[in-house]
């Protein structure tokens, strides 16, 4: 390239990213679609599809992530964000098929190898993914991240020797804090089954505090603050009255709560019905939260009701903006639909407000054992909340409060499903829920395990197999090191 024209190409990029950092969405967009449409690079192309991913138009972005699919591509790192962008879109076959290619043409590119290897998990493919990940070792050494994949996809049937590097690499400062904090989650997993529970929470304490030097803590007070507000702003007498906007004939089902609270079994259990399918984790509904705060002014004044703040024809607009990716993701005409964001339980007052014909299951479980569960999982680095027991804590209560002002606020349009009633008698929870809903009783839904596709949360191997018990009660192994935990919800068996 003419360094002349490099350099202007420079000034552009910098201008369009500015534009970004104010808000101006439309702008960058603007800049970086002529830039794209100019010089047809990969890298261009997909910095257009992630700001129509922002901006909320997943059909231009499949469209530019084609279009830099098939330009020629250098870098590696270009094709790595393409495969992710189709994961997060719900192109996991895209998603893999890409990866394929690419470390095909790099058999010897260890991070490759590690991302085929994710995206073989993330598509329950154990056996691809195990051998992908000796691959990624074969080449690198001792390195956490493939380690840790090993670990967490052969579970129980993990390698004693896969187990003993896994240990040694853990506490290796000579591998990145992340690497070795995503290898703790999986090494204290695979303890905790070979039933050597000290080892697997020292492992789990090691991780989190690894990850806390990365994303920090919770903020208490930023915490309490936001629940407060979301109660402000969705008071009952708001509630009772959703707006009046058109809507399809379909049924969408929310399915809330805290993470590893059991939603993603009762999302496969209801999405094994035939009239039903399941949607994972949308973040439809966030978005639409964004869009809708994004177009108020500033104001520390109390929040009139939704119907008041926003003109009909905007609401009308996040209604079909919802519909129309269940479109895109081929459901336009399924009777019902599974959206299971535990994190839309910040967003029920809004789902309650937009859609009338809406069901949404609050998911509750035993607060130790969802708290110990978050504390041993690999959640997002922005996920802070994760890596400390007396940050669980609060999150716990604060979501707990939050849950029971939908509950008691609008008790025809949101119900409670406890995991342990799910997991000891499925079909005495599942026939009065589906009956709620306005679903026939089908047999099926107590075949879940038996349905085919990915499960991309860190349930994915759990609900493949029938209902066991053996989540229940997870936390009394570890009882000397969650004194948090027992302060706040109890030493006794049971607190349901």
């Amino acid at each position: 390239m003419n360094p002349q024209h490099a350099t202007h190409q420079g000034r552009q990029i910098r201008e369009a990213e500015e534009r970004l950092a104010r808000g101006n969405t439309a702008g960058a967009r603007e800049i970086y679609r002529r830039l794209a449409r100019q010089l047809d690079q990969a890298e261009l192309w997909v910095r257009l599809a992630e700001i129509d991913r922002l901006a909320g138009q997943p059909e231009l972005t499949l469209r530019h992530l084609a279009r830099a699919a098939n330009s020629r591509r250098d870098s590696w790192q270009t094709s790595a964000r393409i495969a992710e962008l189709y994961f997060e879109l719900g192109h996991a076959d895209k998603s893999l098929a890409l990866l394929e290619r690419e470390s095909a043409r790099r058999p010897d590119h260890p991070l490759l190898k590690l991302l085929l290897g994710q995206a073989h998990e993330d598509m329950g493919q154990r056996d691809k993914a195990i051998q992908v990940y000796q691959q990624a070792l074969e080449i690198k050494p001792g390195w956490p991240a493939p380690l840790g994949g090993l670990l967490r996809t052969a579970r129980a049937e993990a390698r004693p020797e896969w187990i003993e590097l896994g240990k040694q690499a853990l506490f290796d400062p000579g591998f990145p804090a992340d690497d070795r904090a995503a290898l703790g989650y999986a090494l204290g997993r695979v303890l905790e089954l070979h039933r050597q529970h000290d080892d697997a929470f020292s492992a789990w304490r090691e991780a989190n505090t690894l990850r806390r030097q990365l994303s920090g803590g919770l903020d208490h007070a930023a915490a309490r603050q936001h629940i407060d507000k979301q109660i402000a702003r969705y008071p009952a007498e708001a509630l009772a009255q959703p707006c009046r906007l058109k809507e399809r004939p379909q049924t969408p089902i929310f399915i809330v709560g805290m993470p590893r609270s059991g939603t993603t079994l009762l999302e496969r259990m209801l999405s094994a019905h035939p009239q039903a399918a399941g949607l994972g984790e949308l973040p439809t509904i966030s978005l639409i939260a964004r869009q809708l705060d994004a177009a108020l002014p500033p104001s520390d004044a109390p929040m009139p009701p939704l119907a008041e703040r926003h003109a009909q024809g905007t609401l009308q607009q996040a209604v079909d903006f919802y519909h129309d990716e269940l479109g895109r993701r081929g459901q336009a005409d399924t009777p019902f639909v599974v959206d299971k964001a535990p994190m839309n339980l910040f967003h029920a007052g809004l789902i309650a407000q937009l859609f009338a014909n809406a069901r949404i299951i609050h998911c509750q479980r035993d607060p130790r054992d969802v708290c110990l569960s978050i504390y041993s999982e690999n959640f997002a680095i922005e996920q802070g909340f994760a890596t400390d027991l007396d940050d669980l804590v609060t999150y716990y209560r604060e979501q707990e409060r939050l849950a029971k002002h939908w509950l008691d606020a609008m008790p025809d349009r949101i119900r409670s499903v406890h995991y342990e009633d799910l997991v000891d008698a499925p079909a005495n929870v599942l026939k009065p829920l589906l009956e709620w809903i306005g679903m026939p009783w089908h047999d099926r839904c107590l075949a879940h395990h038996r349905q085919s596709g990915g499960v991309h949360t860190p349930s994915k191997w759990q609900v493949t197999e029938p209902v066991y018990r053996s989540s229940i009660g997870r936390w009394k192994p570890f009882r000397e090191h969650i004194a948090p935990l027992l302060s706040a919800f109890g030493d006794r068996d049971s607190v349901h």
